[in-house]
């Protein structure tokens, strides 16, 4: 009798760069997951990739004035004098996911692209938990915020200029993360002065050119 409905694990795989065999870094992650972690493979059992390591291994990215270029495409006028596009008046942005690594490329592309851009947020938290405000900022200013929309103005007067935690805590994390990157690679320059060792640098988990770039 079964009695385990759907499940989903997540694998980890090595650093996906362009130009990798991802079919074989897959099903070697597969065959590594069933040996160390004593998974069973079942008949029916759908191994699914992101679309982000896909592109990744393809190279196959956007850079800022491309969006910019693509806004202005599907929603400027053209200059027939001029043979470009002209910029987008005003555009707006309903409900974005705030904790996506790409989505400030993505607004900065877009407002690249436009004269005026607005971006409308739901409260107290997007749609896949990311708070801005908690449930008790919400119930002390006795807001329903299925059907009070507050402006920008509205907002600040409210819940002043103070960092969400979860912000806050990102933002750390992120410091934490770029000085644990120098200290490998300080730690490794060290060893290949002292002792000849050599060694292969990997690239940080955040690049500049991924930094600068989207998918």
């Amino acid at each position: 009798m079964r009695v385990i409905g759907t499940k989903a694990l997540g694998l980890r795989t090595p650093i996906i760069r362009e130009s990798d065999d991802l079919v074989n870094v897959v099903c070697q992650t597969v065959k590594d997951a069933i040996e160390h972690e004593k998974i069973t493979i079942n008949d029916g059992d759908i191994i699914g990739i992101t679309e982000a390591v896909v592109a990744r291994s393809q190279g196959n990215y956007a850079t800022i004035d491309q969006i910019a270029a693509d806004v202005k495409a599907k929603f400027g006028m053209p200059d027939l004098e001029q043979g470009r596009w002209l910029d987008v008046g005003h555009i707006g942005i309903v409900f974005p996911i705030l904790s996506r690594n790409r989505f400030a490329m993505l607004l900065k592309g877009i407002a690249r692209g436009a004269e005026k851009v607005t971006v409308q947020l739901s409260y107290p938290a997007d749609e896949v938990g990311n708070q801005l405000i908690t449930w008790d900022d919400v119930d002390d200013n006795n807001l329903n915020p299925y059907s009070d929309c507050l402006s920008e103005a509205d907002f600040r007067r409210l819940f002043g200029n103070e960092l969400n935690i979860g912000i806050l805590v990102s933002i750390i994390f992120l410091i934490i993360n770029r000085l644990v990157q120098i200290s490998i690679l300080f730690f490794a320059l060290i060893q290949n002065v002292f002792w000849n060792i050599p060694i292969k640098l990997l690239p940080p988990t955040f690049t500049q050119e991924e930094e600068q770039n989207v998918r």
